[in-house]
């Protein structure tokens, strides 16, 4: 049934209900430890790293390291946020 502010199956929902719009608050240009240039966490761990955004409650980030990631360095800092 489709009707009023009732909708189901649709994302934006709490139970049945639509809740509006969300906001969330994003960085696109992260820098991690594993970053090759001006590396200024040069004593900052995965770990730390983890922590700290995660405390600064943002719901996305975009990590950039220049120019490449090492084989394993993106995966590992998107498995050590997501674990905490």
């Amino acid at each position: 049934m489709l009707g009023g502010d009732r909708l189901s199956g649709h994302e934006g929902l709490v139970g049945d209900y639509m809740i509006g719009s969300t906001w969330g608050k994003w960085d696109l240009h992260v820098h991690s430890p594993y970053t090759h240039q001006a590396n200024e966490y040069s004593a900052t761990t995965i770990d730390e790293y983890a922590n700290k955004v995660i405390s600064s409650n943002l719901c996305l980030i975009g990590v950039t390291n220049y120019f490449f990631f090492e084989d394993n360095e993106l995966e590992e800092i998107r498995g050590d946020v997501k674990n905490k």
